[in-house]
């Protein structure tokens, strides 16, 4: 693996021939990989991985290659369906990208824990749906790792039902799955209180290591410390905010990138041919 040959700063003023580079250094180590033979190289796909990573050849192939092996050990944890597949799951409102980003730019992902029916839908349900919008995300703008990913957590009405999804092996990999993303930063704002809740954080908790528990905020009912991240007029109604979201409008937008988001996610089926 070479190193990289430039400080945070000087990456930060990148000439375009000098990124032109990097995306040449980069494909060089994956196609002498033959893990990653199958993943996309172009510009655009790429630019996530660089962006979210300052420009570091490294961090990027490291990121792509972790993010490959979690593939191939499980399967089950990546869709590899379209939008329109998940329709009837995705209408449930459990999970929706708002047209809105928080104070430092990153586009904010609203995830209504109570709205999960474990009676109709799996936990790779769930995790389909974060990989819909995570990709719909990125291939609008590959560019916004570079802010990073921002998401409220909804803990309302969460059922006892959602316990038995939590087992450190399953906490295991979710961390794999996290630390794998493009994203140059997660923040995760939770709110609503419950019992049900302290559960949870009670038995994750001792399983994430010091990155992943930094990125989380618990507001419960504190509006006011939420607003110093998100602006109160980006926020829905029910998080003390004053925006009405048309939730079925947002879900029409990711119906309509349907063919593009199934054709992204082609490298995700040759799992079985690598």
């Amino acid at each position: 693996m070479p190193p990289d040959r430039t400080n945070v700063e000087e990456k930060e003023s990148l000439t375009d021939e000098q990124k032109q580079d990097r995306f040449v250094e980069l494909r060089n180590l994956i196609q002498g990989e033959e893990l990653l033979k199958n993943i996309d190289t172009g510009d655009n796909f790429l630019e996530r991985y660089f962006y979210g990573t300052n420009f570091s050849v490294e961090d990027s192939f490291k990121k792509l290659k972790a993010f490959r092996e979690l593939q191939i050990e499980k399967p089950e944890w990546f869709t590899k369906e379209a939008p329109l597949d998940k329709k009837p799951i995705i209408e449930m409102n459990a999970r929706i990208l708002l047209d809105e980003c928080d104070k430092e730019g990153r586009p904010i992902y609203l995830a209504k824990m109570g709205n999960i029916d474990v009676n109709k839908m799996s936990m790779y349900d769930v995790l389909a749906l974060d990989d819909l919008w995570l990709e719909f995300v990125l291939t609008k703008n590959p560019r916004v790792t570079k802010n990073g990913f921002c998401m409220i957590m909804d803990m309302e009405n969460c059922s006892w039902k959602l316990v038995k999804w939590m087992s450190p092996e399953n906490v295991k990999i979710g961390v794999k799955k996290l630390e794998a993303l493009p994203f140059n930063v997660l923040k995760v704002h939770v709110v609503n209180n419950s019992f049900v809740v302290n559960t949870i954080v009670r038995m994750m908790w001792p399983f994430l290591p010091e990155k992943i528990k930094n990125m989380v905020v618990f507001h419960f009912n504190d509006w006011e410390v939420l607003y110093q991240h998100i602006d109160q007029e980006k926020l829905p109604i029910e998080y003390g905010g004053i925006k009405k979201i048309d939730y079925s409008e947002l879900y029409e937008k990711l119906f309509q990138m349907n063919d593009e988001i199934f054709r992204s996610f082609a490298s995700y089926r040759t799992i079985e041919n690598t």
